[in-house]
This record gives C-alpha cells, structure tokens and sequence, in this order.
C-alpha cells in the first residue's frame, strides 16, 4: 500500500497526521498560545499526541465519554477522561434539546444501560422549545413479534411497523422534517424506503449507500457508456428503455428482429438514439468529462423529468453528484471517459457504493433517514431507531493487536476446525466487550438525538444489538408503561404485518410519474472528424478497415511499427524490412558514396532482430541499386531534406504526415519522394497506386499550399525503379486535390464505429490490409489495449 502511494504520488489522512507529527517532534512547528478543541472523546492515540505536541500556553478541551461512537476510527475515550481529571475540568450537564419528559424518560433508561460507563452522568432539563404535544410517555421501546408460525419477523415486515409508527407521529400534528428515521447501519435501508413509499410518506435517505443502483444514476451511466461505445448492447437497451427515449417493449423487440439475434443492435437503435449519441460524443473534446455527463444528466429533459418524480429533490442530487465526480476525477485523471467509468465499474464490484448525495436544505419537507453516527451533533423533534435488533459484527480477522502491543493469531486446520493463541481468546473478549460498551454509547447519542419523542423498534434481541441493550430493562413487560427513575417508558408488542413486496412499492412509484416531458427535437448532426488530429498512416488504416477506424479515429490510437509483432519463422518481419532501408536512405546524404557492406545487418542487430543473411543482402542491394540509378543523381542536385513532416487543415480535420523525401530542384519545382520497400508479387506498381491515390493528393496538397509553383510526386517502388508512379500537379489543381481529401474524410464520417473490444476476431485473419500498420493486429497478438 505504502510503494502504491509513492508511485502515485498520493497521501491518505493518515500519512497527513504522521507528517504532522513529524514535524512537530522535530520542533518545527508554530509556537501556539492556546488550541481549543473539540469533541475530543473522539481522539485517537495519534491525534491526542498532535495536541501535546502543539505544547500551547493553555489547552482546552470539549468531549462527553458517553458519546465516543468512533471505535472504528481508533478512537479512545480514555484519552479524554484522563485529560479531564482534576480542579480545573468543568461539568456541563444543561441540556436545551429535550422536553423535561422525555429527559427523565431518558435520563432513567439510559443510567441502567450506561451507569458503569466512565464519564456517564444524568443530563438537566433546560430547554423550552415548543412543538406537537408530548405525549405522557414520550419514550417508547415497540418489540415486533413473528406472525404464527413464523420464527422471527423479517426485516420486511418490521419496516411496516416503522412506517406505522411515523404515520402515527404525523397524525399527531408532526411535520415530515421534524422526523427522523436512525440506523445502526443504512446498508438495509431499502425494506424501510419501500414501506414509506407504500403509505405515501416523503422521505430522504441522508448520504445512503446504493448511489449506482438508483434508476437516475444508471440511466445516465449507460448513456455516458454508450457515447464511449455504441456497440455495449447492455447499455444501449438500458437506454432506449429508459426516458432518455422511452422505447415499449414492443419496440425493442421489432428492434431485435429488425437485425435478427445475435447481430449488433447499433444499426436499428441509430435512428432512436443516433443523434443524441452523436451529439454527446462531440462534447467529448469541447466540453471535458465533466461538461459532458453535465449534458448527459440534462438531455432529452432528463433531469426535469427527475424532479417531477416522487422524492424527485433526491433524485436530482444524486444526478449532480454524479457529475461532481467526474469533475473531481477529471481535475486529477484528465477528460478520459473510458477510466471514469472503469473506475465505476470498480467501485461497484468492490461494493465500495459512493453513497447518496446529501442535500442541505434544512427546509426539505421529508423525514430523514440517517445512520446514527451521520446525525451525531443535530437534533429532531421525534427519532425512531429502527432495525435496533441490527447485530454487531463479529471480530474473527487472523490477526488481532492490542494498542499495547499485544498480538493473537487464529488459523484454520485442513479439517476446518479453528485454532487460536490464548492471547487471541483473550484479545477477542476484551475487543468485543468494547464493542459493546461502544453500542450502549450509540444508543445513547442516538437516543439524545430526540426532542419530545422517542421510539426503539426491534424484532428480536440479537447479541450485543441496539435492542438486546435497551430492552434488558424492560424485560417480562410485554404490554404497558415501566417507571425508570423519574421517568415512564412505554412498551409494545406489536404482530408483524405482511411486508410491503417490493414489487409492489415500485409501482406504485411509477404510478406517481408525471406525465413524460415535451419531445426535444435530436441534436443537429456532427461532424465525428471535426476537431481531430490525425496522421496520414492513421487515414489510410481507418478508410481501410473498420475495426481500425474506432482505433484510430474515436480513441486516437495511432498506428505505426507493430513493435511487438512475432519474427517471421525465416527471417525478419515483413515491416522490418522497410524500416532499415527508411532509417538508411533518412541518413544518407545523396552525392556519397553507398554505405560500407554489412550495415544492414548492424541494424538488424540494433533492432533485436535475429541474423538473417537474406533479408540483410536484400535491403543491401534495394539501396546499391537507388544510389546508382538517375533519379539518385538527379536528387544530389537539388537541396534534398529528409522526413519533412507537414499539416494539411481541411473541413476541420487537421491531416498530418512526414514526407520520405522533399527536394527543391534548380528551377523551383518540388519533387517529393515517397519509398515503397513491400514486394509487387509480380504486380507492375500501377497496379498498386490505387491505394495511394489519396495520399499523393494529401502530399501534394500540402507542398502547394506551402508555396510551391509545381509539384512532381514520385512514388517509388524500390524493387522496381524503372517504373515509378509520378503525378505532377499545380496550383489549378488544388480544388481537385481538396475533393480527392474531402471524399476520403466523408467516407470515415459515414462509416459505422467498431469498439475496441472486438480486436482479435476471426475475420481479421484474411485481412490484406498491412499488419505493420494495424493497432487491431497489434493489441491481438500482444495483449495490450489501450
């Protein structure tokens, strides 16, 4: 974990703490008079050190022992204890939240349970706030019980129970916002949503999990998935049934059979989505990551149609926290969409949920459903504890440490029976009576949330849970009002309803939604190409091959030497070849003497190619022979400059290139060379200038915008230099040129894109295309991507 943070430069807060630290023990830090702080019975050891460190005039700190909730975090309320300890600590035990009623309910209760925790004391009345009436017992403790025959309620069924309870609290002049719904954990906060739903209740689950599961999130990250790639189908169903295009079943079927089973579904779906889709994708560049899912979460009146939902305030935050992390991701990763929804991806599978958005609008009209420690420090006219029966989880990791260094180990024999060192036995019991000391705390701040009503509903008193600690007070009272110090408390018992099916709470949801938004006309075409860069060689792989096109074109995967491509059984790769004699004829200055025999095979050598006498002579004699020939002579004689690289801007599409050879000859006239090393196979070269059309029109384009008066492109196939293709051109023909380009860029607009995922398929094998020059074949037979 520590080499991970090195190499990617990052620090958690921990290493901030440490640092910290660090500098603090070597006397570097500020010199401070007085630090104050609070809430310090949540204070780990570390912590605690950094505030001795700080070595102020005067230290003061603020905590209450009996709210320490943050055992996870380290935290250890002794610390505060033993800081408190003498003349100069001061007890403040006022309490301005709860009505004197419920307070002594409260204050009885709670000693029971927590009267032998350090720190615990009775808290005073002082508040007069007013509100709904309280009732002449406040505090309640509601025992869900089993239907007959059943051997123990369900969550399901208690959640009904729940909603029971809130329904009775609103008809007692409560408004939704005055209260709120805690949990020991919000991972099984869905039964509770749906039996809210089911009786009509607004509700706001205050930073819950399943951010990725709601419908809006996954609504807007199967668009955002398929901008990056048409061809995901799971995500384009998804979409097409989602109300970004509200397709019926039936259309999606007649869909499907419009391209038969198992072919893409892109094809028929492109007249539905095409244009949104499209429209999005040129965002990509203009808009950044964050600018695009912002657009995303807005198409088609998406987000209006969020808010017009049940609980649509929620809804609608969840979508802008969507697009608050692709911002925060994009400041440190770049607009790379592909890793953003990786990344997604990976916190879905690692179950590492984001958690819902939060929305901070005290004026939200809806009762909240929060985890106890999310409202530690906030109050409410009415809590209800719920799933109080939720266990604590069990401490069984290998290895167990004790802040005083003590260590136990547990191993599994082959048989499957457990072993363990008694210091692990021992370490076991002290750690799970703290966690239990530590629930009894939790009960406590939850409790204390309560202004003028409180209420703990359970199924069942699972060791060390919420329930098993507030009813063991109660216990043998099934039906009636218990006195606890100067308090009453109310006990129930009430029979589990039939639970609230899920199904049924979904539809009653959509039976809610608002009637669909206005159609919004699809978004004018866009240009794919405008605004991209890309190389002659990416040009000419794209126009002649699908698949290569997404590579080239939509991910900007150049292509170029396959680096990794496997030796040929005899003798070098087929591109090898044709480098060599690049690389030779790129540093040879024409007028000198051919280079000393051998130098083939040095270069060979320096590439990591294998000894192969052949080629070696080879591409010996292809360079003999150039340096011999006329044209040879006739380049000495001008001023020749070797790889030119050049740019050519055309409808928006930059084309870039380097020229093999450009010479300026004695009269002006431009001659620029293009090497073609590749056997004819008993073709003449005009036979293979077909396919280089386009790129004598782009070369030629180029040399006459720079300025040329005229132009002699001369293609030369090395193996046959008696015969090269020349085309001469002036600047009467740059329109003709423009349109020769022009209809090379309106082909690959209307080219289908192919996703990267398909790489490696069986009808590559018979493509003639150049596999030096094809990204597909490379990651194929390497394995990278990217």
């Amino acid at each position: 974990y520590e080499d991970r943070k090195r190499r990617a430069g990052a620090l958690d807060f921990e290493d901030l703490e440490l640092a910290a630290r660090s500098v603090l023990r070597k006397g570097l830090g500020p010199r401070l008079r007085r630090v104050y702080v609070d809430e310090f019975q949540d204070a780990n050891p570390l912590q605690d050190e950094l505030v001795t460190l700080l070595a102020a005039d005067r230290t003061v700190v603020v905590g209450d022992a009996a709210q320490a909730i943050y055992g996870f975090r380290h935290a250890d309320p002794t610390r505060f204890l033993e800081r408190v300890r003498g003349d100069a600590a001061a007890s403040l035990r006022d309490n301005h939240r709860s009505d004197p009623r419920l307070l002594d309910a409260l204050n009885g209760w709670l000693e029971i349970v927590l009267g032998d925790q350090p720190g615990f004391a009775r808290l005073e009345a002082a508040a007069t706030g007013t509100g709904p009436p309280v009732a002449a017992e406040p505090a309640e403790l509601v025992r869900v019980t089993p239907p007959p025959g059943e051997p123990r309620a369900k969550r399901e069924a208690e959640a009904v129970v729940v909603a029971g309870e809130v329904a009775a609290l609103l008809d007692r002049g409560y408004e939704p916002r005055d209260i709120a719904v805690l949990f020991r954990a919000i991972t099984e906060v869905e039964p509770y949503r749906a039996a809210l739903a089911a009786r009509g209740i607004r509700y706001h689950v205050v930073a819950g999990s399943g951010f990725l599961a709601h419908d809006q999130v996954a609504d807007a990250v199967a668009l955002l998935r398929v901008v990056e790639n048409p061809h995901d189908e799971p995500a384009l169903v998804r979409v097409l049934a989602s109300p970004y295009v509200a397709a019926s079943d039936e259309a999606l079927v007649g869909m499907r059979a419009a391209v038969g089973r198992g072919a893409p579904l892109w094809p028929a779906a492109r007249p539905a989505v095409g244009g949104l889709v499209e429209g999005l994708r040129a965002l990509r560049r203009s808009s950044g990551l964050a600018g695009l899912v912002d657009r995303v979460v807005g198409a088609c009146g998406y987000d209006l149609a969020v808010l017009g939902l049940e609980d649509g305030a929620r809804r609608f935050a969840n979508l802008r926290k969507l697009v608050r992390m692709a911002a925060s991701f994009e400041a440190v990763r770049g607009p790379d969409l592909r890793s953003f929804l990786r990344m997604l991806e990976e916190l879905e599978e690692r179950r590492q949920d984001p958690g819902e958005a939060v929305l901070v609008d005290p004026s939200l009209d809806a009762v909240r459903l929060a985890t106890v420690h999310g409202v530690k420090g906030q109050e409410f006219p009415a809590v209800v504890i719920a799933d109080a029966s939720h266990g604590i989880p069990g401490i069984t990791p290998i290895v167990l440490v004790a802040p005083d260094g003590r260590a136990g180990i547990r191993a599994q024999r082959r048989d499957g029976a457990a072993i363990a060192t008694p210091a692990y036995a021992e370490l076991q019991t002290e750690l799970s009576r703290a966690a239990e000391a530590e629930e009894r705390r939790l009960a406590y701040v939850a409790l204390t949330r309560a202004a003028r009503h409180a209420a703990v509903v359970g199924r069942h008193r699972e060791r060390g849970s919420m329930m098993a600690i507030l009813d063991t007070p109660l216990a043998g009272i099934d039906e009636g009002v218990v006195r606890l110090g100067e308090g009453l408390v109310r006990v129930r018992t009430v029979t589990a309803a039939e639970p609230v099916p899920a199904a049924a709470a979904r539809v009653g949801l959509r039976e809610m939604t608002p009637a669909p938004p206005p159609t919004v006309a699809p978004p004018p075409a866009v240009d794919r190409l405008a605004g991209r860069s890309l190389s002659f060689s990416a040009l000419e792989a794209a126009r002649a091959c699908g698949l290569r096109l997404h590579l080239t074109v939509e991910l900007g995967l150049e292509p170029g030497p396959a680096l990794a491509a496997p030796l040929a059984a005899d003798g070098w790769p087929a591109h090898a070849l044709g480098s060599i004699v690049h690389a030779c004829l790129e540093r040879h200055r024409f007028g000198d003497p051919a280079p000393e025999p051998g130098w083939a095979a040095a270069a060979a050598r320096e590439l990591g190619l294998r000894d192969s006498p052949d080629d070696a002579d080879r591409a010996e004699a292809i360079v003999a022979a150039l340096l011999a020939s006329p044209l040879a002579a006739r380049i000495s004689a001008g001023t020749a400059v070797a790889e030119r690289p050049f740019a050519v801007v055309l409808d928006g599409v930059l084309v870039r290139g380097v020229i093999d050879l450009h010479v300026v000859e004695a009269d002006g006239r431009a001659l620029l060379v293009d090497w073609k090393t590749h056997r004819l196979d008993g073709r003449p070269p005009a036979g293979e200038m077909a396919a280089y059309r386009s790129q004598q029109a782009i070369y030629g384009l180029a040399a006459l915008r720079a300025g040329a008066d005229a132009v002699e492109l001369s293609w030369v196939f090395l193996e046959a230099l008696d015969d090269p293709q020349v085309r001469t051109v002036g600047p009467a023909d740059v329109p003709a040129l423009e349109a020769e380009v022009r209809a090379v860029l309106d082909a690959l607009r209307a080219s289908e894109p192919v996703p990267a995922a398909v790489t490696a398929q069986p009808f590559c094998a018979g493509c003639p295309g150049l596999r030096a020059l094809c990204p597909v074949a490379l990651v194929a037979e390497t394995g990278r991507s990217g």
